[in-house]
């Protein structure tokens, strides 16, 4: 779960793991993990100011 706790200004990274993985996301909407990327050692992350999203991580 990567949470940004800034209630006023966007978040915009990125975070690298320590390996390659296979990296899903659970949409927001429809609730179902979609593939972000089948092998990455990066994750790009935006969020909206007190926005928040669940990565898995295989």
């Amino acid at each position: 779960m990567i949470v940004n706790r800034d209630y006023t200004n966007s978040m915009n990274s990125s975070i690298t793991l320590k390996s390659v993985k296979k990296i899903g996301m659970i949409d927001p909407v429809s609730g179902q993990e979609k593939t972000v990327s089948n092998s990455s050692d990066q994750i790009t992350v935006a969020l909206p100011a007190g926005g928040a999203t669940l990565y898995i991580l295989a």
